[in-house]
């Protein structure tokens, strides 16, 4: 008797102890998070929102700055003063040059890409100059700056992998100015890339 109630007892605590160690297993596992597998499109850099208001006096003023220009173009020289400004030509000036490679350059790249910005969301459609093939994010960081260098809308990213950077240029409201500057980039920058559709909602 005394050993039956043993056994009993032994099978009993081997029983609890069995379900002490499973049962929180399994709820466990249950309660893991699910990971998703969508990829998030890269948004772009996080500039101030422009109304259409301040699109559409960016578009003045550039009218007015171009009428300006026009009138102070210089009279055509005549023959004898061709000849003498061919006898003695100005040297470039160091203040051209540093003009070149302001930063005021970089500012209206920046500035030209919130006026696009805002144009895209309004018309709802976008594209933009998609360009691969850069071995980190500093290559990328590099290759914007000479972009923006010559006046081009243009912003790194970084994808999922650390060896993969990625370099967009936009964004368009007309596929082919995209090609046209896409045409430019591989001809002066010699960087490969393609024109891509992009959804204005996801510029933020």
């Amino acid at each position: 008797m005394k050993n039956k109630l043993f056994n009993r007892l032994v099978i009993a605590i081997v029983v609890i102890a069995l379900v002490v160690i499973f049962v929180p297993m399994l709820f466990s596992e249950h309660t893991k998070p699910l990971h998703s597998g969508i990829k998030r499109i890269p948004a772009m850099p996080n500039f101030p929102k422009v109304s259409h208001q301040t699109v559409a006096s960016q578009t003045q003023s550039t009218t007015t700055t171009q009428q300006v220009n026009d009138s102070a173009l210089p009279k055509p020289l005549s023959q004898s003063e061709q000849l003498a400004a061919k006898k003695s030509p100005k040297a470039t000036s160091p203040d051209s040059l540093k003009a070149i490679n302001s930063p005021n350059v970089v500012h209206d790249a920046m500035d030209d890409a919130r006026a696009r910005l805002a144009l895209a969301q309004k018309e709802n459609q976008a594209w933009l100059v998609h360009l691969t093939g850069f071995p980190d994010e500093a290559a990328a960081s590099n290759a914007v700056k000479q972009l923006q260098s010559a006046g081009l809308s243009a912003y790194a990213y970084q994808a999922d992998k650390p060896t993969n950077a990625s370099v967009n240029i936009g964004p368009f409201t007309h596929k082919a100015e995209a090609i046209k500057d896409l045409s430019l980039i591989k001809t002066k920058f010699k960087f490969n890339g393609e024109v891509i559709e992009f959804n204005p909602t996801e510029l933020k």
